[in-house]
């Protein structure tokens, strides 16, 4: 995806956020919708290139629908046909941003019909959704944004912004959120193409109901976890995705697994839907294998961070030690993501 504009602008974002001493801003936003806005979207949206003056940003967007006066919070106008291609729904800064905030969101898409992108903010937190989406493509807290996101968010800077690049950024993410929940579902429920595919990889001749029934059997997290353990293996050691799970992270995973289970707030069974899934910049501690029950997301290179909800904490080494710091933290996150 990255190109040389792109590049440019990821560093320029990155240098402006880091300048950007929003910490009054904040205590302000809280009081309204309309004060985070002001004192927390636009200045972000401004970092990445889109201001009212340009008339790129238009506030209290009005539109009619069946004779039906309809006011957005914010828009971002496409250039050229000068028509309201994102919507943008604001809540304020100290308001957790739910499922009933994204049902408004996707009403006002559906009645817009030249919108293509929703975004949902409480000025901290940005959720970016591809029209008739409910997963967020992408998704951050404006405090705490790594290297993988200021790549997209280059993409989508003002400068850079074409809407089906951005699209094709999307429809990736989703693409491959659908062959994980495909693939998980292939792993829970296996269908004889697949068990007779991996019957004849074992060199097996004669696939029959007894030995259809004995590959189902091993279908569990004990087996995949040894095989996921061989291709993460064979991916080590000829990685095209660029992607290498390192000891560090291992090690942080497996002290954040040992706080859990001797808490003697989970049962075993909770103890093994933790996992963690590596991604280029952050390392994420999940439960039921879902980004979307994220327990904490560790940054383990340059200035070391672990972040939980919209917290970002600077580790130190050892980090075994600098973990255990935030013992209570990280188990009160886990109860909520696996309750």
């Amino acid at each position: 995806m990255m190109n040389s504009n792109y590049t440019l602008a990821a560093k320029e974002i990155k240098k402006k956020l880091n300048n950007w001493d929003h910490t009054k801003q904040k205590v302000q936003a809280s009081t309204s919708e309309t004060h985070t806005r002001s004192a927390l979207v636009d200045p972000f949206l401004a970092i990445l290139g889109y201001k009212v003056e340009n008339d790129d940003l238009r506030h209290e967007y009005t539109v009619e629908i069946n004779s039906k006066k309809l006011r957005i919070d914010t828009v971002i106008i496409d250039g050229k046909a000068k028509l309201p291609i994102i919507l943008i729904e604001c809540k304020k800064s100290d308001v957790t941003l739910n499922v009933n905030h994204l049902r408004q969101l996707n009403e006002y898409l559906d009645l817009v019909k030249e919108s293509k992108i929703g975004i949902l903010t409480n000025g901290l937190d940005y959720q970016f959704y591809l029209k008739g989406q409910t997963t967020p493509f992408l998704s951050f807290n404006i405090e705490s944004i790594d290297q993988w996101t200021l790549d997209r968010l280059a993409a989508f800077h003002r400068n850079n912004f074409s809407f089906n690049d951005f699209r094709a950024i999307a429809e990736e993410y989703y693409f491959v959120e659908q062959f994980e929940n495909a693939l998980a579902e292939e792993l829970i429920t296996p269908s004889s193409d697949v068990l007779k595919s991996i019957y004849r990889r074992m060199g097996g001749k004669r696939f029959d109901e007894k030995v259809e029934t004995k590959l189902k059997d091993l279908f569990n997290s004990f087996s995949l976890q040894g095989a996921v353990d061989k291709l993460r293996d064979s991916e080590s050691k000829n990685s095209k995705l660029g992607i290498v799970t390192t000891q560090e992270e291992l090690t942080a995973f497996s002290v954040i697994r040992t706080i859990l289970a001797t808490s003697g707030k989970f049962k075993p069974d909770q103890i093994d839907r933790i996992s963690y899934r590596d991604y280029k910049g952050h390392f994420s501690i999940i439960v039921d294998d879902s980004q979307n029950k994220s327990i904490c997301t560790l940054v383990l290179s340059g200035k070391k961070t672990l972040r939980i909800g919209n917290t970002p904490r600077e580790l130190e080494e050892p980090i075994e030690v600098s973990l255990a710091k935030y013992k209570k933290d990280i188990i009160e996150s886990a109860v909520s993501n696996l309750s």
